[in-house]
């Protein structure tokens, strides 16, 4: 299971809670939380398949957004579509938190699934629509979503592994640590490689 804990450096709180596949050494889902020059970028990629093959691609889309932390949303997932066509590639959500704007800018193919959770209870939280597709084969036309994003909104990001239809009643608003990880126990499908992102924007610290 892996657990990261704050990072004073970006405007949110996040932890990552995953393990692989039953029988598998590794998982061949990966993660990037990172700052960039107006916030921070987040993703989630889920290598096709399990096993070795599909950690080296998570690994090199990975490598690939961390080079290109600043690049627009379609032009990482462009730069990750080339660079995959030598693996089996791999489904992949990338999001960037705008602090400036406060807004959240998301792009999904395959099914990484993202959701906005409202602080603001009385707000519905937002499912991103996701493209077919696999990036490093084939992918659709890429079309960015933009959100307003508030103090306290939670994003949450899982790969196939997680049943789709997870639910965070009644721990919602505990840290971002707990909430991976009780997602990861509760719902995982125990049939693939499972990762959870959660992230609360708080803010930029003093």
């Amino acid at each position: 299971m892996v657990q990261i804990f704050q990072n004073q450096q970006l405007p949110i709180e996040f932890a990552v809670a995953g393990h692989p596949m039953k029988g598998e050494s590794v998982s061949g889902d990966g993660y990037v939380v990172r700052p960039t020059a107006r916030g921070t970028l987040l993703a989630v990629v889920d290598g096709a398949g399990h096993g070795d093959a599909a950690a080296k691609a998570a690994k090199m889309a990975t490598s690939i957004m961390e080079q290109h932390t600043d690049a627009p949303l379609i032009s990482i997932l462009e730069f990750c579509h080339v660079a995959l066509k030598e693996t089996r590639g791999a489904v992949m959500t990338v999001a960037a938190l705008d602090e400036e704007q406060k807004t959240l800018t998301w792009l999904g193919v395959g099914n990484v699934e993202g959701r906005l959770c409202r602080a603001d209870r009385s707000r519905q939280a937002e499912q991103l629509t996701l493209g077919a597709g696999v990036v490093g084969y084939q992918i659709p036309q890429l079309r960015p979503v933009v959100t307003s994003i508030s103090l306290g909104d939670m994003l949450i990001l899982t790969t196939d592994g997680i049943e789709s239809e997870y639910s965070t009643l009644g721990f919602l608003n505990q840290p971002p640590l707990y909430v991976a990880e009780q997602i990861l126990k509760r719902f995982s499908k125990g049939t693939d490689d499972a990762m959870v992102l959660a992230a609360r924007y708080t803010g930029v610290r003093p």
